[in-house]
């Protein structure tokens, strides 16, 4: 048994289905709703995302299903339910955005109703976790790029303080005019320099490393 908290949507314009398949998922620990036909199913658009769709539609009906939840905030499959098919069937409502295939009556194969159900929630945790962990990524990386952008803004002040500290262009020391070029390796660099009159016959030149 499973706890209370899935909700499992039935679309089927079959009523003795839904209530049938209905009743067997409120027995194994589901919140079974049950609509005619997707109009009707305001589930789709109000109140807590179903986590699974069992719908008895054809592919075109499938695909405005499947449209319509692809705005949704998490994964939701649709089982596409029907009492006979042939495989070019099975495949145009799996095309249509089905993520699996049961036929009618659904409860009349437990085992495998159980299973899909089971797969399908795995499936829906899995998505769900991993747009969990991309979220995190992302507010890591924005992070990330705001501190890069404060390195960036440190490393832009750290480079004008060097450059102020630096002598003046063209400077005449004792007759002699000497100029400087200095390139960091990249915005901020550990090295100085500075040149000056130690007398009238002697002039200074400094590196700073």
């Amino acid at each position: 048994m499973v706890s209370r908290t899935q909700r499992i949507l039935i679309i089927d314009s079959d009523a003795n289905a839904r209530a049938e398949l209905s009743r067997y998922l409120e027995v194994r620990g589901f919140y079974a709703l049950g609509y005619s036909n997707p109009s009707a199913a305001s589930a789709l658009h109000e109140g807590p995302a179903p986590d699974i769709i069992f719908a008895d539609l054809p592919p075109d009906a499938i695909q405005k299903v499947a449209n319509r939840l692809e705005d949704s905030e998490h994964f939701i499959p649709i089982v596409a339910c029907a009492e006979q098919a042939t495989g070019a069937d099975v495949v145009a409502l799996m095309r249509a955005g089905a993520s699996d295939f049961l036929l009618k009556p659904c409860s009349s194969d437990r085992n495998a109703l159980d299973d899909v159900i089971a797969k399908l929630l795995e499936r829906a945790r899995i998505n769900r976790l991993n747009q969990l962990y991309r979220q995190e990524l992302e507010d890591a990386n924005r992070e990330l790029r705001s501190g890069m952008s404060e390195l960036s803004a440190d490393h832009r002040a750290g480079r004008k303080v060097q450059m102020k500290m630096l002598p003046e262009h063209n400077m005449e020391v004792n007759g002699v005019v000497i100029d400087h070029l200095i390139k960091p390796s990249l915005f901020l660099s550990g090295d100085f320099l500075d040149y000056f009159k130690l007398n009238d016959d002697i002039s200074g030149i400094e590196k700073i490393s």
